[in-house]
């Protein structure tokens, strides 16, 4: 008897792995590229040409990236547009969102959001075998940009907003 009984059991382990194995393929769960997109809102009145700025410091410091037009998922590459439109395209978040949702955002930098004209908008595209040096080149890019233009970083995945130093802290 305890020897049928130890086969059924063997034979409902057998089964319960094959169900298994069907329904969850062995390998990455990952399979499509990486696309998101950070920004810097513009919240000083600096003028200047802040894309060729943006650009420069790409060309610079991170040749890991491929400036491209349309971001390419079969290369590590960006995309840079300046957003001349940002309270009735790419609206900053609103000073109660702030309050949950930005990290290490001042109130004074809060209140200049709230009137913000500008925004740097970044679009990046990685193929998943650079994902991991990917994100960590996109976030260290993203900081250095907002520190050249003084601006204040968005994360439109999590739709937070940063201030520098908590940038440089949690990412």
């Amino acid at each position: 008897m305890k020897h049928i009984l130890s086969g059924i059991l063997f034979l409902f382990v057998l089964y319960a792995h094959q169900v298994n194995a069907e329904k969850f393929p062995s390998g990455s769960v990952a399979s499509e590229p990486v696309i998101f997109q950070y920004a810097v809102y513009l919240i000083n009145n600096h003028n200047g040409n802040h894309t060729a700025k943006a650009k420069e410091l790409l060309k610079k410091s991170y040749p890991f990236f491929t400036l491209a037009e349309e971001p390419n998922p079969m290369v590590p590459s960006i995309r840079i547009s300046l957003n001349n439109k940002v309270q009735t395209e790419y609206a900053p978040p609103s000073l109660e969102s702030l309050q949950y949702f930005g990290m290490g955002v001042t109130k004074e930098q809060a209140q200049m959001l709230q009137s913000a004209t500008r925004a740097l908008v970044v679009d990046f595209s990685l193929p998943l075998e650079h994902r991991v040096k990917g994100l960590k080149e996109a976030s260290q890019f993203i900081y250095d940009l907002a520190l050249q233009t003084g601006g204040i970083l968005w994360d439109e995945e999590t739709r937070q907003c940063f201030g520098n130093s908590t940038w440089e802290e949690v990412r």
